[in-house]
């Protein structure tokens, strides 16, 4: 576990990072991970001299399994709330279904037109959860002197991102990673509208700079702390043709 501060960084089993948060009024956790993450993050939270049941609310950036699949079984062990975008609720809940891999990008294009598109489907089924809060851009939510929810689409319809003004800290789901340990986009494939995904991630890259964040917490590869600003000013840099103007 790394931790700044209050914000303690899990890796989960599928690589997706796993968000312990500490404040007032007890834990939050951002994207759960996988069901085998839920043990990881009740020892996180045994560490830090708290419990399961000290976690208020399970924050989801977005409905990929490998950020949520674990926040029904967190939500039953621990009674928080689950929060997650309305755009991305129903596909929570197994209302609604969108497959997890497109015909976009190389991995993508391979993944559709050979037989692994069926495998990595049922590989990427979630545990349907309840949403008990639909978060709407720009709505604050009322946890840790407030999160900012900022909505991101492209990875999925609902994707988001959140700021923590207190910290000055940004959490981009899957709309910025940093797998190659410097800020990137996702993976092509697994988007759902690549152009929209470019300019959500320079939207929000913006943002970061302009909010003075000193933190960011991306949902893949390690939190971005040391040379934050020119590593951001570079990654808009890369992404200018993005359609998306401030």
């Amino acid at each position: 576990m790394k931790t700044i501060g209050p914000i303690h960084r899990i890796r989960g089993y599928m690589t997706a990072n796993i968000y312990l948060l500490e404040g007032e009024g007890g834990l939050v956790v951002i994207d759960p991970g996988v069901v085998r993450d839920v043990a990881q993050v009740a020892r996180a939270a045994k560490n830090l001299g708290r419990n399961i049941h000290d976690i208020s609310n399970i924050i989801l950036t977005h409905f990929h399994v490998d950020h949520s699949a674990g926040a029904a079984r967190l939500k039953k062990a621990s009674g928080a709330k689950v929060l997650a975008h309305r755009d991305d609720a129903t596909f929570l809940s197994g209302e609604a279904h969108m497959p997890s891999v497109f015909d976009n990008g190389v991995l993508g294009h391979f993944l559709c037109r050979d037989i692994m598109e069926r495998p990595v489907e049922m590989f990427s089924e979630v545990p349907p959860v309840e949403v008990d809060v639909e978060l709407k851009d720009g709505e604050i939510i009322p946890v840790l002197g407030g999160l900012e929810v900022m909505l991101g689409s492209g990875h999925t319809p609902g994707c988001i991102a959140l700021f923590w003004e207190k910290e000055k800290a940004v959490f981009t789901g899957d709309i910025i990673v940093n797998s190659f340990h410097f800020p990137t986009l996702p993976t092509k494939g697994f988007s759902c509208d690549w152009d929209l995904t470019e300019d959500s991630a320079r939207k929000v890259a913006m943002a970061a700079l302009e909010r003075g964040t000193r933190i960011l917490c991306p949902g893949h590869g390690p939190m971005v702390y040391e040379n934050i600003r020119p590593k951001l000013k570079r990654f808009i840099k890369r992404h200018g043709h993005s359609r998306w103007r401030p």
